[in-house]
């Protein structure tokens, strides 16, 4: 469990945008779900061994055989809440998550302010594992700009300003109608 947990700092350090590492954060945040897995069956193993360990000292003390059911149960308990904990999470996980609030904030920023860019037209993000995130734009371009040039200018501020993702970006220029 250390071993995870130490390993959960080390990438919510190198992939998460902002805010102090807690375990809670990573498990609700993180896109990585052999860890989450790892770390729920270890959390879940101590608590499962806190359990029996304690209905069976009680079973000792008292004398009462009733607290080795209690503890089998407590433990089966815990393992199926566990469990459902586990699939919900690493289930969203291998279907392609969409990047974080801030994330997408960041990324509806630099291209709003990119030099060219008349409107955000759509943006989606999600990613394809941990640190890979596919990002496919819908833009709107003032006409005395040079849309590969603006298009190039996006891809490289989205990369230079969010370092703790590699990015596949696709780019789509079209003239902005609200009744589409």
């Amino acid at each position: 469990l250390h071993k995870g947990i130490s390993e959960a700092r080390d990438r919510f350090l190198n992939t998460h945008e902002y805010g102090k590492f807690n375990l809670w954060k990573f498990w609700t945040g993180t896109k990585s779900p052999d860890l989450a897995a790892v770390i729920a069956e270890d959390v879940l193993a101590c608590v499962s061994l806190f359990i029996a360990g304690s209905c069976t000292l009680l079973a000792l003390l008292t004398g009462d055989e009733i607290w080795d059911g209690i503890g089998g149960l407590g433990v089966g308990l815990v393992l199926i809440v566990g469990s459902v904990l586990l699939a919900m999470q690493v289930s969203s996980l291998l279907l392609g998550e969409g990047v974080s609030e801030h994330t997408y904030d960041m990324l509806e920023h630099i291209i709003m302010n990119t030099d060219g860019v008349k409107k955000l037209i759509r943006i989606q993000a999600m990613h394809l594992d941990e640190d890979r995130v596919l990002c496919c734009v819908k833009v709107d371009m003032h006409d005395d700009r040079d849309d590969n040039a603006v298009i190039d200018d996006i891809e490289r501020r989205i990369r230079s300003q969010i370092t703790w993702y590699d990015f596949d970006i696709v780019i789509e220029t079209d003239g902005y109608d609200p009744n589409r």
